[in-house]
């Protein structure tokens, strides 16, 4: 316990967070529960405030099912804080362990499903977290001239459930809904009168439907 919060750390390694519940399946760590990530962990549902996984889910295969425990075991409006190699950083590559590493979108089946309508199948992940922040960290080794060796997408997500969604009334399109970028935050301008705006930053484009 931490305060009035229950705080999970998953993955923790030496990384320990005092007052948190630390998880790891090396035991050379000592953490306080012995789990394996690719199974389902040892507790009830709704039963964590926080989640922290720092620099983990670049080593689990299927990071949507440990995302999906991850929403299991968090309570409603709970909070993941996730750390993983953005594919800009030579680290991403060069870490060992690693089986992927991500960009921004790599979160985006998790989030609003305004923003992500799968064509080929359905898609079970769609709608489980609100995006609170997301950011890319970059820091130079040794003075390296030839770009950012570590290089970390830094997110922080919400629980929540369907209504949600529905309370924001998802079917009708987002013009009541997205005041900038979903992913800067920067204004959107109109690009198409009544039908697409582009963010005046990263360029996203954002289809609307105000019928």
């Amino acid at each position: 316990m931490n305060g009035d919060r229950k705080i999970l750390n998953i993955g923790c390694g030496f990384n320990k967070i005092d007052g948190a519940v630390n998880l790891d399946f090396d035991l050379r760590c000592r953490p306080d529960i012995v789990a394996d990530l690719t199974k389902r962990m040892p507790f009830e549902d709704g039963c964590f405030d926080v989640v922290y996984a720092s620099q983990v889910l670049e080593h689990i295969f299927n990071y949507e099912d440990l995302m999906l425990e991850i929403h299991r075991i968090l309570k409603l409006d709970g909070v993941m804080y996730a750390g993983v190699p953005h594919w800009q950083g030579r680290n991403a590559v060069a870490g060992l362990g690693h089986v992927r590493y991500f960009v921004q979108e790599s979160f985006l089946m998790f989030t609003d499903p305004r923003f992500y309508q799968p064509k080929c199948h359905p898609c079970d992940y769609q709608g489980l977290f609100e995006k609170i922040e997301m950011e890319i960290r970059a820091e130079s080794v040794n003075g390296e001239e030839s770009g950012s060796f570590l290089s970390s997408l830094e997110v922080m997500l919400r629980k929540v459930d369907q209504d949600h969604w529905k309370a924001l009334d998802v079917t009708k399109g987002l013009e009541h809904n997205v005041k900038g970028c979903f992913w800067c935050q920067h204004e959107l301008e109109w690009i198409e009168i009544n039908k697409k705006k582009k963010c005046s930053n990263c360029g996203e484009v954002y289809t609307f439907d105000l019928q």
